[in-house]
């Protein structure tokens, strides 16, 4: 894993950080797994040199020619997960705000008070919005009223201007690891796994990244962070790709960050901080599509979650359940990624038994 400590010197401004990452048990139970659909090898490499990268920071160990996705950025990122808990109201008050960002605007126009104070939230723009995040107030320095006749002001901590050439830049920055590492037809799945391995072999685990430029913004412009930065990017990054994701963790005798993602309408885990490595070592697939089970297995309690995106914070108290029941990948504890045939939608891994296939798709 690549770990690099510095000394802390930091003021948290949300609680909701965790200030520590657990680290994986190292006898994890066993469990039952579900058996692979085994297939031909052949297919396996690209015929570059094995686990080498080019540019984009993509493992080269998918077959075929990589065709460049056309993917643009969107500012109003969707998620059927927050839905449950956020009227369409609430959200078109928060899509409302962040086309007013990309414009230097210092008002928008917001449903209520509280969806106001939601909307303008640092929690809410680090998860949603990420370079508005510590940039942006609700507070200005005429002591005017923030929120009055159904329009929000924005206060901005830099000049406009200078914020709407940030926000540019992020955007460009968004769209060209989406495009390098992912393809216009790629699958949910395929894209789950090409952006883990675009975090494994780019991010870098990092205590002292709490700085003005705001958390999940930082990690992406920085390439540091700790898990909630972590997984922070990484949801961000399947959300506008369409897949549906949210960031969670826990304070269950373990502090931990790390995404929830739904595939195919099933829950599944996927730790984008613990399979962190080296370079010139293989991807580490034990923390990728895990059930409830396998997490548990793992020393990490799902019996007690938190989410910073969801009102109250603990799951429990919202009555909220993030269920991660199927064992369809479970034969991917103890192994590492070998290649990725996306004509036949098999998936090779390693693990001590030798290399296997499974269909991802039927």
């Amino acid at each position: 894993m690549k770990i690099r400590q510095t000394t802390v010197s930091m003021v948290l401004v949300i609680v909701l950080l965790f200030s520590a990452c657990g680290a994986a048990a190292d006898d994890p139970a066993a469990g039952s797994r579900e058996e692979p659909v085994v297939s031909s090898a052949e297919t396996i490499g690209s015929g570059k040199e094995e686990g080498s990268q080019d540019g984009s920071g993509r493992s080269s160990s998918y077959p075929g020619e990589f065709v460049f996705g056309t993917y643009s950025f969107n500012p109003h990122l969707h998620s059927g997960i927050l839905s449950r808990f956020y009227t369409e109201e609430r959200m078109d008050s928060l899509y409302n705000l962040c086309d007013a960002l990309r414009e230097g605007r210092d008002t928008f126009e917001c449903a209520d008070r509280e969806t106001y104070d939601w909307c303008m939230d640092s929690v809410t723009l680090a998860h949603m919005f990420p370079a508005a995040c510590m940039v942006v107030s609700k507070e200005g320095s005429s002591g005017s009223e923030s929120f009055e006749n159904g329009t929000g002001r924005i206060c901005y901590d830099i000049p406009a201007e200078e914020f709407v050439e940030r926000q540019a830049g992020f955007e460009t920055l968004v769209e060209e690891i989406l495009n390098s590492v992912l393809e216009d037809d790629d699958t949910d799945f395929e894209k789950c796994l090409k952006l883990y391995a675009y975090m494994e072999s780019t991010y870098t685990y990092e205590y002292d990244t709490f700085d003005h430029e705001g958390f999940t913004y930082s990690t992406f412009m920085h390439r540091l962070g700790i898990c909630e930065n972590l997984s922070g990017v990484y949801v961000y990054l399947l959300l506008q790709a369409g897949v549906d994701a949210l960031s969670i963790g826990c304070f269950n005798g373990i502090q931990h960050a790390w995404t929830y993602v739904i595939l195919d309408g099933e829950g599944y885990h996927i730790d984008p901080t613990w399979a962190l490595h080296e370079e010139g070592e293989p991807l580490n697939l034990t923390y990728f599509m895990n059930s409830e089970r396998a997490r548990n297995a793992y020393g990490v309690p799902t019996d007690d979650l938190t989410a910073a995106m969801v009102p109250g914070f603990w799951l429990n108290f919202s009555q909220t359940e993030l269920p991660a029941d199927s064992e369809k990948f479970a034969c991917f504890l103890d192994s590492v990624f070998v290649s990725l045939d996306e004509e036949s939608k098999t998936i090779y891994y390693e693990d001590g038994l030798g290399v296997h296939g499974l269909k991802y798709e039927k």
